[in-house]
């Protein structure tokens, strides 16, 4: 039986595999996000690398962060679920500035960043 998201997922999976195709040649990395998701670290950070030990920074750039693990196929990044953040109307200016509430623990879901390389078939969700 197909139902709507079934079909969207489809969509969103042959998307995924054209743009690993298309484009996985020009990037040491693909994230698998949607629109309405972000990726950025938070510093100070301490990034614990299997080969070079733990190291610590303060200011880390999502790249900072991805070097650690360069020696795999990818890396996968829990949900943090944001809510309205008490706004009733749209507020003006950055998403990320305006929505700050978010939910005490993570999601048990997560989005994969992937090395094109290493992908074998893209997933939406895990």
């Amino acid at each position: 039986m197909l139902t709507c998201q079934s079909v969207v997922t489809q969509a969103q999976l042959r998307t995924f595999a054209h743009a690993v195709r298309a484009h996985g040649g020009d990037s040491e990395w693909m994230a698998f996000i949607d629109v309405d998701e972000f990726l950025y670290a938070v510093g100070p950070v301490s990034v614990v690398d299997p080969f070079a030990g733990t190291f610590d920074i303060d200011e880390p750039s999502l790249s900072d962060v991805l070097l650690a693990f360069r020696e795999f196929g990818g890396v996968v990044v829990h949900w943090v679920l944001y809510g309205s953040s008490g706004y009733i109307e749209t507020p003006v200016g950055l998403v990320i500035n305006s929505y700050i509430w978010r939910a005490a623990a993570p999601s048990r879901m997560f989005k994969a960043l992937a090395q094109p390389g290493a992908i074998s078939e893209p997933s939406a969700h895990y």
